[in-house]
């Protein structure tokens, strides 16, 4: 038989169990750092392009001159030329590693560039496209996804920028989606952090209500991308061009050329961008850019300002139902409602022929809808008659070939009339 160790008598010393007490076991460390990695998913789950929830998000407008021109401009350092930013586009697209170490370089003698700035967003946007860690993909995309639209925010409207803007804005906006419903998952299964299923699910309804407008971004932007010859890609819509075009509407001069088309075109199509980027919270320092620079001296500029606005308006209406923000949603609703009752009071019994006529009405019937349950009763019922009335006034002033605008009329219609039968 082999012998036992002789007892020793002595109590474990500093290699022995008491060492022991003062470290976690090795799955307690393990738990602990799935913990910490579930907090941080939870965190970064929530990080939505929202200016109003988060300060990372309020863009600076410093770098724009808005219809000034430089006392200095005859000193002006020559610029980089459009065939030297055609190879950078190039580069970016198939060497965005080398293209952005070239743009670095650049940037420190074109200090504040918006064509190299909207370049450096893409190459750090295509570079962690590809890295396998979560973390450094978001941070990486949350980065491009400010500086492409700090681009457009301080005077860089163009169809490429615009483009370029709407595809990491949108994927960033999947990928955080993707990272919300593996972190929902996570937390419905286990015990954990429970206190964060709410939170994580306004979070998620706010993404999708965001990404539900990526359909119409695409449509929109391919019509106006489709009314410019390709060579006007690249072509920037400045400030100036766009009030210039405002003036020259006020004069009756819709031919004369401002920026990248006839002053008609020019003004008309930036108001569709604006419907755009009325749609995005991270893009209303420019939206109210847009709308300083148009003039309101006709019913139909004014209504397309106005049609920009409630989109606007309706947005963070949409925002608060998903967040629960019952004060917000009530608030945003009464201003809503006040506004296109405002302008329809302007237009009355006009012929609604365009898309920017017929908005007043419906947003006045749709927020009615939405907010139903909202108020006090009676204040809920004129909402809903008034609503009423005007859905029954688009099916009268509808004067397209097809009616397009009267169909919808009516299913509001019977929407409206099912409410009120509650």
């Amino acid at each position: 038989m082999s012998e036992k160790p002789a007892a020793t008598g002595k109590s474990p010393g500093k290699n022995g169990a008491g060492a022991a007490q003062g470290q976690k076991s090795p799955a307690g460390k393990s738990g602990g750092q799935s913990d910490a990695r579930l907090l941080e998913d939870i965190k970064m789950a929530q990080n939505l392009p929202l200016p109003g929830k988060d300060a990372f998000w309020q863009i600076d407008e410093g770098r724009a001159q808005r219809g000034r021109k430089s006392l200095l401009g005859i000193f002006k350092k020559k610029d980089l030329t459009e065939e030297e930013l055609s190879t950078l586009r190039q580069e970016a697209e198939t060497a965005p590693g080398r293209a952005r170490v070239k743009i670095q370089m650049l940037s420190k003698k074109y200090a504040k560039n918006n064509a190299l700035t909207m370049l450096s967003a893409l190459c750090t946007y295509r570079l962690v496209l590809s890295t396998s860690n979560r973390k450094n993909k978001l941070e990486g995309m949350r980065m491009a996804t400010k500086d492409a639209a700090s681009v457009l925010i301080n005077d860089g409207i163009s169809l490429y920028n615009c483009e370029n803007f709407f595809h990491i804005y949108f994927d960033y906006l999947s990928k955080i989606k993707r990272l919300q419903l593996a972190t929902f998952k996570t937390l419905r299964e286990g015990t954990s952090h429970r206190d964060s299923r709410n939170d994580l699910t306004a979070a998620l309804k706010t993404c999708e209500g965001l990404l539900d407008e990526k359909a119409r971004v695409g449509k929109v932007l391919n019509q106006v991308k489709g009314k410019f010859k390709s060579s006007s890609y690249t072509v920037p819509w400045g400030f100036l061009d766009i009030q210039a075009a405002g003036k020259k509407m006020e004069e009756n001069d819709f031919k004369a050329i401002c920026g990248p088309a006839e002053a008609r075109q020019t003004l008309v199509y930036t108001l569709a961008l604006a419907d755009l980027f009325a749609r995005i919270p991270i893009l209303y320092p420019l939206v109210d850019s847009i709308m300083q620079m148009v003039p309101e001296s006709t019913d139909a500029l004014l209504l397309r300002k106005s049609s920009v606005l409630l989109t606007r308006s309706f947005t963070q209406l949409n925002i608060a139902i998903h967040e629960g923000n019952e004060s917000r949603k009530q608030a945003m609703g009464r201003q809503i409602f006040a506004d296109c009752n405002k302008n329809l009071n302007r237009i009355s019994n006009q012929p609604i022929r365009q898309s920017f006529e017929a908005d007043p009405y419906f947003y006045l019937s749709r927020v009615a809808i939405l907010t139903f349950g909202s108020y006090e009763a009676q204040e809920q019922k004129d909402m809903l008659q008034n609503s009423l009335k005007a859905m029954q006034q688009v099916a009268k002033l509808d004067v397209t070939k097809a009616h397009i605008y009267t169909e919808s009329a009516q299913d509001l219609v019977r929407k409206i009339t099912n409410l009120m039968a509650e």
